[in-house]
């Protein structure tokens, strides 16, 4: 519990990465009992800071309604915001919301493009993803 003391009085004082680790410690249940309300909230203040982590948590909260109603098109611009800053894991998983056409228009070449940014800088699921696109992503990379 002293640790989730010294993150809330760090988080209050407006630090973003005291109010990430607010959200996972809520979310997960760390040394407190889960409350994803709370780690919602504490994902939001370190968002509104431009955290790319919080922001890409909070797409995957939406993407899959976890303490919120499931809001794909919300959960987009989560991983859209995060993947901006280059977070690796809202590339993939704004390729995967553009690949299946949730909270946006089906894009194979967007999917494709996100995907390979994940790639390049090392993302193991994302290099799986291009490969399961297979030649489609070859072809439509190769168009730009």
């Amino acid at each position: 519990m002293a640790m989730v003391k010294k993150l809330l009085k760090a988080a209050r004082k407006g630090d973003p990465n005291a109010q990430y680790n607010l959200g996972v410690v809520y979310s997960k249940g760390v040394e407190v009992p889960p409350d994803h309300g709370e780690g919602i909230k504490w994902f939001l203040e370190a968002a509104r800071q431009g955290h790319p982590k919080a922001m890409n948590n909070l797409g995957l909260i939406y993407a899959q309604g976890l303490g919120v109603a499931r809001d794909e098109g919300r959960a987009v611009k989560w991983f859209r915001r995060a993947a901006e800053q280059g977070n690796i894991k809202a590339q993939k998983n704004l390729g995967i919301m553009f690949k299946m056409g949730r909270g946006v228009e089906k894009d194979y070449t967007k999917a494709a493009e996100c995907f390979l940014e994940a790639a390049r800088q090392g993302h193991d699921s994302a290099k799986w993803a291009l490969r399961m696109m297979g030649e489609k992503a070859i072809g439509l990379l190769a168009k730009k």
